[in-house]
């Protein structure tokens, strides 16, 4: 079928598509907003929120064609730049996380205390050589990406995360 004859994307396809761009171009620390269609342009529009700034904030916007397929996003720098412009105009009595994890449901002192996440390597490369060397590893990375790159799903991807954190940290 020809593109022009393939039917419109719905806003869920939209939204997911620009969700893994997001996470494999620009970074996970950012996520996609509600999108909407111009009809006249025939483009989707689908606003950028960091995690680390309130949900109302805009950084710019991920543009697809009519069919899902992105045409124009904005490059990582200028999205740096964005973030750090709305966390200088925030008042200082509100503490801008750069990421936090999803609230665990655990109780008592393990739910006070802070997921203290070990050191990664200062070489991106080693990180990703140690992925590579493992079958495993590079299983889960493919998986997990798909999962964070999931609006609806992350949360709880997260959450579980950190569950697994805290229960390796305490042993068995």
């Amino acid at each position: 079928m020809s593109p022009s004859k393939q039917p419109r994307a719905t806003a869920t396809e939209v939204e997911r598509e620009a969700s893994r761009y997001l996470v494999q171009k620009l970074g996970d620390r950012l996520w996609a907003g509600e999108p909407t269609y111009d009809e006249d342009r025939e483009q989707w529009t689908v606003p950028i929120h960091a995690r680390s700034l309130p949900a109302h904030v805009v950084l710019g916007a991920i543009l697809l064609d009519a069919h899902g397929v992105v045409i124009h996003a904005p490059s990582r720098l200028a999205l740096q730049r964005a973030i750090q412009r709305h966390q200088s105009e925030t008042p200082s009595s509100l503490s801008l996380l750069p990421f936090v994890f999803a609230p665990a449901r655990t109780t008592g002192a393990e739910a006070r205390a802070p997921l203290v996440l070990p050191d990664l390597p200062e070489d991106p490369g080693t990180l990703g050589q140690e992925i590579l060397n493992d079958a495993d590893l590079r299983t889960a990375y493919q998986y997990l990406k798909l999962a964070l790159a999931d609006p609806q799903i992350r949360p709880t991807v997260l959450a579980a995360l950190e569950a697994f954190a805290r229960a390796a940290r305490s042993g068995p």
